[in-house]
């Protein structure tokens, strides 16, 4: 590694409330997660062009509500629900003034949901869904588009299943993992 780095410490706190329904569970919770020292790339710009490197460049936090679940929806399916609201925070040293870095605040959604249901006669559907939220540092945001697969199947009597999955079928465009990057002198964007 590096000697101009210092190791990251990461520190996680969450309550957390569980309990079984007739057809499943709910969970909820309450979270905290602070890194100190984070190390990530530093975004400088000069005469000769833009450069990257390792740095330890501050503080994140993030805190927030969590919910999960599982519930059985009649004898013929079930669904699967997940989100997260938050806010996250990313604060530079105060040790690197010259640098030009900028504390930034995000308030965020995340969710997804799962579903599958038995059509009869040996046909079946399920969907899988998520949103990811964007998750910040303190130069770039990194975000992506919503994903999500349907799929149908076939069981057959000598128990092989036949299944056909399909991802984004409706979407014509999708992001991975883009990205908006800040600094001085410098914002880019990548899809």
């Amino acid at each position: 590694g590096s000697p101009a780095l210092v190791p990251a410490s990461q520190s996680d706190l969450s309550l957390d409330y569980s309990m079984m329904t007739a057809g499943g569970f709910l969970s909820a919770g309450l979270y905290l997660k602070r890194v100190t020292d984070a190390i990530q790339w530093l975004i400088a710009s000069d005469e000769t062009g833009i450069r990257e490197s390792a740095r330890n460049l501050g503080t994140m936090r993030e805190y927030g509500y969590r919910f999960s679940g599982s519930v059985r929806v009649g004898d013929f399916g079930g669904l699967q629900p997940h989100a997260r609201l938050f806010a996250a925070e990313a604060v530079p040293p105060e040790s690197r003034p010259t640098d030009g870095l900028e504390s930034h605040r995000y308030y965020g959604a995340e969710f997804g949901l799962s579903a599958y249901a038995a059509l009869g006669k040996g046909y079946s559907a399920s969907l899988s869904y998520q949103k990811a939220a964007r998750s910040i540092e303190v130069q770039r945001e990194a975000f992506s588009s919503a994903l999500y697969f349907v799929a149908l199947g076939k069981s057959f009597r000598n128990g092989l299943k036949l299944e056909v999955a399909s991802g984004l079928p409706f979407a014509r465009r999708f992001t991975y993992r883009g990205q908006e990057m800040r600094a001085a002198n410098v914002y880019g964007e990548t899809n």
